[in-house]
């Protein structure tokens, strides 16, 4: 930086120091580098304008004594832009460059049409601190990139169509912190389907032949836009062995035509005759089935009374016939059934006195 650039720099500040004593402070820290040994008194003195403002909000500062402690930091930065020189810009001798920090970036590949989604980018000095309160997915892309005390982020919809809706909710430009990261919010809303491309836009601010230069490094992400909502990354079909045969085509199915189903209706306009539904069968109940068990109890039965008569029944030849008398064999009574032939009783055929008598051979 030179003494004319410096000079008018100066000039800015103290005006912005009347105006705003935040956006002096901020512009400040913007041009002067964190290795001026003024850079410490710059941070002093925005400690105490966030410190004033605190106890004021928490009734422990009157009015009165909020605007004085406004004119004395107001006071303390004339004194430090006064006392500021060409060397405090000058990098010192063996100091150490461009600055290196990490860049993470959270932008879905995968996103569903007229569906807002939050994109997020950090940038920080220190790795370890840009991943701080996130949650890593296959989405979060961590680089090293060139960073300065100020650096801008941008999300640009390059295509002609414009797909994107953009917005957000951050400044394009700020600060970063030592221990701290910077974030920067988008909220992308795609209104086309398709794959289309967006591109992140970083710039280093920095401060080059006591000029201020901005160096870009852009990436780009091409974004998949789905109607229904993208699948899950755990969601994977695997086959089961199952065959599934293939609906017949509609061809071999022919649906009936409609006119012809229009002409055989019958005609809802002449009166129609009610139908007596018949009365409904009276179902009898079958009776119980008798188990296998009580058929075979009576068969045994049955058969061991026949096995019994066959040996008691005693022997004739063909010239003796025994006499039988009604005293000897009781008869039960004979059980004359309709619509069946009469019986002899078997009294009178008892009775008789003769028996039949072969003849004698001669």
């Amino acid at each position: 930086m030179d003494a004319t650039t410096l000079e008018a720099l100066k000039l800015e500040w103290r005006r912005l120091i009347t105006t705003g004593i935040g956006e002096a402070i901020a512009d400040l820290k913007k041009h002067l580098p964190d290795f001026s040994p003024h850079y410490n008194a710059l941070l002093l003195l925005e400690g105490r304008l966030n410190d004033a403002n605190l106890k004021s909000i928490q009734n422990l500062l009157s009015d009165e004594a909020l605007q004085i402690e406004y004119n004395r930091i107001r006071a303390d930065l004339l004194l430090l832009v006064s006392s500021l020189a060409v060397r405090d810009f000058a990098l010192p001798q063996g100091a150490t460059g461009p600055k290196t920090g990490s860049l993470l970036y959270k932008i879905p590949r995968q996103m569903q049409l007229q569906q807002k989604t939050k994109c997020i980018v950090r940038l920080a000095f220190d790795q370890a601190d840009i991943i701080r309160n996130i949650e890593l997915s296959s989405d979060v892309r961590i680089q090293s990139v060139r960073v300065a005390e100020v650096m801008q982020v941008e999300l640009i919809d390059p295509s002609a169509a414009k797909p994107f809706e953009i917005f957000t909710v951050s400044d394009e430009e700020q600060f970063l912190e030592t221990d701290d990261y910077t974030e920067w919010i988008f909220y992308v809303k795609p209104i086309l389907e398709g794959a289309f491309p967006l591109v992140l836009k970083i710039s280093v601010v920095e401060i080059v032949q006591g000029r201020e230069r901005v160096r870009n490094i852009t990436w780009e992400e091409t974004i998949s836009i789905q109607a229904s909502a993208p699948a899950e990354a755990d969601s994977v079909f695997r086959p089961t062995g199952i065959s599934v045969t293939p609906l017949p085509d509609e061809a071999d199915f022919p649906l009936p035509d409609m006119a012809e189903m229009v002409d055989t209706a019958p005609d809802q306009s002449a009166p129609q005759r009610a139908v007596v539904p018949p009365p409904a069968e009276k179902v009898v109940p079958l009776p119980p089935k008798r188990s296998n068990r009580t058929w075979m109890a009576a068969a045994a039965s049955v058969l061991l009374v026949v096995t019994a008569a066959i040996f008691l029944w005693p022997t004739s030849t063909s010239h003796e016939v025994n006499h039988l008398r009604e005293e000897e064999i009781p008869q039960p009574a004979p059980i004359i059934t309709p619509n069946q032939p009469s019986v002899v009783p078997l009294d009178s055929l008892l009775q008789q006195d003769t028996l039949y008598e072969a003849p004698e051979q001669e």
